[in-house]
C-alpha cells in the first residue's frame, strides 16, 4: 500500500475529490468569507462550528475536534477505514482501481459488504416487480394507490414475492452466505435455527441514508389475510438505526435548502405522494417515533419544520411528542392540520384542487404554540372551571419553555384571553410547570489543556508557509521543544513536511485536530509580517522561554543541594543564562 503507484493513485483520487463538493453532499454548507460553514455533522449544536477551507482542502469541526482531509471526513462520517474511503471516493469520481494493486483494497469491510448486499437485493426485488409474473400483486397494488410507474421507479420500489425462501435462494445463487443475509435482516432464523425470508408478499420501499445508499427496507403488505403488520421494517443492523434515518432525506435535502423549510409526515406513502405532486421538501419518520437524532439531522438543513401528521388522535399525539423534540433542537415548528381522517396521501389524491389546498395549508400552518392553544381549547369545555383548568395545565409547560420574556408575556396574554382565565392564574401555572427545570445543570464540557502559544504559532507557520521549513530545521534548537506536547508535533512536521497526505498519517488524532484547526482558523497574528521575519521573532521567543525554564530548574538544583562541584557548575550556568537575558 506504500508503493509509489499506490501513492500516485491516492493523489489522483484526492485531486478529483473536491472537499467542498464531497462534504456538501452530506452537509449543507454556507459561504463564510473564504471558507464554508455548517452545523457539525458529528455533535449536536445550534451555532455552526464546522468549517471547510476550499483552498487548503481541509475541514475542521471545532465542537468535536475532528478535522483533516476529504479522506478523513469520509472515514469518520461513513465509519470506514482509509481503504474503504479511497474506494468510495474513487467510485464517486469514476476512477477505476488499477489492476496492479486492486488486491490492496478488495477486502471490503463488513459495512461495505452490507451496503453492497442491500443494493443488490433491491435491484432483484425491483426486477421482480416490473418484469416477473410474481410481481403482478405489487403492480396491482401500485395501480390501486394511483402511484405512477415513473414515481415508483424513481423511489426504487420493488416487490418481495410470496415465498419463504426467495431471498435465501437468490442469495445462494449470488454467493451471499446465510449469516450475511441474517446480519442484514433480510432473513430470520426460526426457533430451530432454520432461516426464512423476512419480507414476503410485500411492496418494498428502500430506505436510504443521506448519501442515497440503501441501508434498510420498509415492506408494505399487499395481499394475504392481513394478519401481519401493515408495514414491516428492517431490524436495526450495523448500517441501519431507524432512529437515525429519515425516509426520503437523500431526495429531499436539496429541496429543503431551496425552500428554507422541511415538511415532516408520518409514512412512506405520504412522502411518495407529496413528491409525486411536487412537494419535494417532504421527509417521513418511517413509522417510528421522532428522535433527537432526527431533529438534529433536520436542523443541519433548515431552521423551520412543518409537522403534517395524520389527522387522527394517534397522529395528533405523535405530533405533540415530535414538537417537543424539534423545539428542543432549536427548530421553529409549525403544524399543518388536514381534515379529520385524512393523511397527506389520501388528501392529495383529490387532484389539482387538493394539491392547491395542501399548498395553502402548508403556507398558513400556525406556529406550534398557536396549534397547541387551539387544541387545548377544543379538547376541553371552557365553560366549566375544570375544563379551563385542564386547558391551562396542558398549555402552561409549553409557554414556560419560551425563553424570550417579551414573547412569552405576549403569548401568555393571548392564551389567557383564549382560555378565559386571568393572566395571573396562567403565569402561576407556568411558574409551577417550570420548577422542575430550575435545578437542571447543563452537562459539563471537559476543559482542554492550555497550549503553548509560541509553539502553536510555529506549527501554524510551518504548515501555512512550508518554504520556511528548511531554515527552521537549521536554526531550531531541539532543547526549545522540551517539556511541551506541541514540541513533538513540530518535529513531526519538520520530518514529514506540511502536505496533509504525507503529514497526517504520522499524527495522532489530537495532533491532526490541532493542525487542521490552525489551518482553518489561524491564530491572531499580524498578516503584514513575512514568514522569515515571523520565524526570527518566534526563534528569539523560544530561546528566551527555554532560558527561563532552565534558570528555574537550576535554581531548584542549587536549593536542593548536592556535591560542591555540581553546585558550582549549576551556578556558573545560571550566571551565563542571566547575563544572556539582560
Amino acid at each position: 500500500m506504500g508503493t509509489p503507484a499506490f501513492r500516485d493513485f491516492v493523489e489522483t483520487v484526492r485531486a478529483a475529490s473536491d472537499i467542498v463538493e464531497i462534504i456538501g453532499s452530506y452537509v449543507p454548507l454556507k459561504r463564510a468569507g473564504s471558507k464554508y460553514k455548517a452545523l457539525s455533522p458529528f455533535n449536536p449544536e445550534r451555532t455552526p462550528s464546522f468549517f471547510v477551507d476550499p483552498q487548503k482542502q481541509l475541514f475542521k469541526c471545532f465542537s468535536s475536534g475532528h478535522g483533516g482531509t476529504v479522506f478523513d471526513f469520509v472515514m469518520r462520517y461513513e465509519r470506514l477505514d482509509f481503504l474503504g474511503a479511497l474506494r468510495l471516493l474513487a467510485e464517486r469520481a469514476g476512477i477505476e482501481m488499477p489492476a496492479g494493486f486492486r488486491k490492496e483494497t478488495e477486502s471490503p469491510s463488513s459495512r461495505e459488504r452490507l451496503l453492497s448486499l442491500h443494493k443488490a437485493v433491491a435491484d432483484w426485488w425491483r426486477t421482480i416487480l416490473w418484469k416477473e409474473a410474481e410481481g403482478e400483486a405489487g403492480r396491482r397494488y401500485l395501480a390501486s394507490r394511483a402511484v405512477p410507474r415513473e414515481i415508483a421507479e424513481a423511489f426504487g420500489i420493488g416487490y418481495a414475492p410470496n415465498r419463504w425462501d426467495g431471498v435465501l435462494r437468490w442469495g445462494a445463487a449470488q454467493g451471499y452466505p446465510v449469516e450475511l443475509l441474517a446480519e442484514a435482516g433480510l432473513v430470520v432464523l426460526g426457533e430451530k435455527g432454520r432461516p426464512y425470508d423476512r419480507f414476503r408478499d410485500r411492496l418494498i420501499l428502500p430506505i436510504a441514508d443521506e448519501g442515497g445508499r440503501i441501508v434498510g427496507f420498509s415492506g408494505r403488505i399487499v395481499g394475504g389475510d392481513g394478519s401481519g403488520p401493515k408495514y414491516l421494517n428492517s431490524p436495526e443492523t450495523p448500517i441501519f438505526t431507524k432512529g437515525k434515518v429519515l425516509f426520503g432525506m437523500d431526495r429531499a435535502k436539496r429541496a429543503i435548502l431551496q425552500e428554507g423549510r422541511a415538511v415532516l409526515c408520518e409514512g412512506p406513502m405520504d412522502l411518495i405522494r407529496c413528491h409525486a405532486v411536487g412537494f419535494s421538501h417532504v421527509v417521513a419518520v418511517q413509522g417510528t417515533a421522532l428522535t433527537e437524532h432526527h431533529a438534529r439531522l433536520l436542523r443541519r438543513f433548515t431552521e423551520e419544520v412543518i409537522v403534517c401528521f395524520d389527522a387522527d388522535r394517534a397522529g395528533e399525539n405523535a405530533a405533540v411528542r415530535g414538537i417537543e423534540i424539534l423545539t428542543e433542537a432549536g427548530l421553529e415548528v409549525r403544524v399543518a392540520s388536514l381534515p379529520a381522517g385524512e393523511d397527506p396521501d389520501s388528501f392529495l389524491c383529490g387532484g389539482e384542487a387538493a394539491v392547491s389546498r395542501f399548498r395553502e395549508i402548508l403556507q398558513r400552518a400556525p406556529t406550534y404554540l398557536s396549534h397547541l392553544l387551539e387544541q387545548a381549547a377544543s379538547r376541553n369545555d371552557l365553560s366549566l372551571p375544570r375544563g379551563r383548568s385542564r386547558a391551562v395545565q396542558s398549555i402552561a409547560p409549553w409557554l414556560a419553555k419560551v425563553s424570550d420574556p417579551i414573547r412569552r408575556e405576549a403569548l401568555a396574554l393571548e392564551a389567557a384571553v383564549r382560555l378565559g382565565v386571568s393572566r395571573g392564574a396562567l403565569e402561576q401555572a407556568m411558574r409551577k410547570a417550570d420548577m422542575p427545570s430550575q435545578g437542571g445543570r447543563s452537562p459539563s464540557v471537559p476543559l482542554r489543556a492550555k497550549r503553548d502559544a509560541v509553539l502553536t504559532e510555529l506549527i501554524w507557520l510551518l504548515c501555512e508557509a512550508p518554504g520556511i521549513q528548511g531554515r527552521v530545521r537549521m536554526e531550531l534548537d531541539l532543547r526549545w521543544l522540551e517539556e511541551n506536547e506541541e514540541g513533538g508535533l513540530v518535529q513531526k512536521i519538520l520530518s514529514a513536511g506540511s502536505d496533509p497526505e504525507a503529514l497526517f498519517p504520522a499524527l495522532s488524532e489530537e495532533e491532526r485536530s490541532l493542525v487542521t484547526g490552525l489551518l482553518v482558523s489561524p491564530p491572531p497574528v499580524d498578516p503584514s509580517i513575512e514568514p522569515e521575519e515571523r520565524w526570527s521573532q518566534l526563534r528569539e521567543r523560544l530561546a528566551y522561554l527555554w532560558k527561563q525554564r532552565r534558570i528555574r530548574l537550576l535554581e531548584e538544583r542549587v536549593r536542593a543541594g548536592g556535591s560542591s562541584a555540581e553546585i558550582q557548575c549549576a551556578l556558573r550556568e545560571l550566571v551565563d543564562l542571566r547575563r544572556s537575558l539582560e
